[in-house]
């Protein structure tokens, strides 16, 4: 039997780079904690792609530029609802089709979704995959491996950079700090990309045409598989501790001085000063004195000052 992961040089059809797009949650959209196990469920969740999934995207776009054959860049994402946004942002930015995989929401859980990827593509494997290094809010990037190792093929991570050897092997950069490693690979593998050029913006043409290109949803049965991380609940953070010291480092240099007079309360009209708390001038002037040179408005070493 023919290896279907071993691309022929005589290719009759395009070369296929599908990137693998995640939708996560809008940070620039408020998100109150509530009694729910996924971001779906949750009031006032907007999507949007995963930003290293965007630096993927922007990848494949270039290297079907670049790319000595026909190719072609299939935007992917596995999910449900909110993966319509995502794949019709990416038909917008110039992917020449979208690959909807419907399966129950799965996040934190990455294993779900690979099991997913790989029922789809197991007939018909990419050439090339792409992922995002690293998830916005799980900050896990498990789907690239787990799908990887599901079908076979290698996978590499923290590639800044991707460029064709010849039409069946690429060379990818990793970048560590200062340390800079270039490694060759043969197709078919995946690529879990770390860093590329920003996005590019989606064209009036490119935001019409991705309203009329439709989506390809695709269900499919990944075998008896169950969640191994499921997210409990959103619970609101606990409130701050209230202390004298923090209260004493919060306050003003004026209320500071306000109370080394014995005035209660602050600067505004409703301050008032309680006559049996008022220090004696000596007293007073010193403790100012201290509040002044804390606050560098006088010299600390000069005696006189």
């Amino acid at each position: 039997m023919p290896n279907p992961f071993s691309p022929s040089m005589e290719r009759q059809k395009p070369l296929r780079i599908v990137v693998f797009l995640r939708p996560v949650h809008n940070p620039a959209f408020s998100l109150e904690p509530a009694q729910a196990a996924g971001f779906e469920q949750l009031p006032g969740y907007r999507p949007m792609p995963d930003p290293l999934s965007e630096a993927a995207l922007e990848t494949a776009l270039g290297l079907r530029e670049a790319s000595p054959v026909p190719a072609a860049v299939i935007a992917c994402s596995a999910g449900g609802d909110p993966c319509r946004s995502v794949l019709r942002e990416s038909l917008a930015c110039g992917a020449d089709e979208a690959l909807w995989i419907q399966c129950p929401t799965s996040e934190p859980d990455g294993r779900i979704v690979a099991a997913h990827l790989h029922a789809a593509f197991r007939e018909t494997p990419p050439d090339l995959g792409l992922f995002g290094a690293r998830d916005l809010d799980t900050q896990a990037g498990q789907t690239g491996p787990m799908f990887s190792a599901l079908a076979g093929v290698p996978f590499l991570d923290g590639v800044t950079e991707i460029v064709w050897a010849d039409p069946l092997r690429i060379v990818a950069t990793r970048s560590r700090g200062a340390v800079r490693e270039r490694i060759r690979l043969s197709l078919p593998v995946c690529v879990a990309v770390q860093r590329s050029r920003p996005l590019r913006y989606p064209t009036l043409e490119g935001k019409v045409r991705a309203e009329r290109t439709p989506l390809l949803p695709r269900a499919v049965d990944p075998g008896p598989v169950a969640p191994f991380v499921l997210r409990d609940r959103f619970t609101p953070p606990k409130p701050a501790r209230a202390s004298t010291a923090a209260d004493y480092a919060r306050a003003s240099s004026l209320d500071r001085i306000r109370q080394a007079y014995g005035m209660a309360g602050g600067a505004g009209p409703k301050a008032s000063v309680s006559s049996p708390q008022l220090l004696r001038p000596p007293e007073a002037a010193r403790r100012i004195l201290e509040i002044l040179r804390g606050e560098r408005f006088m010299n600390p070493d000069r005696e006189d000052s």
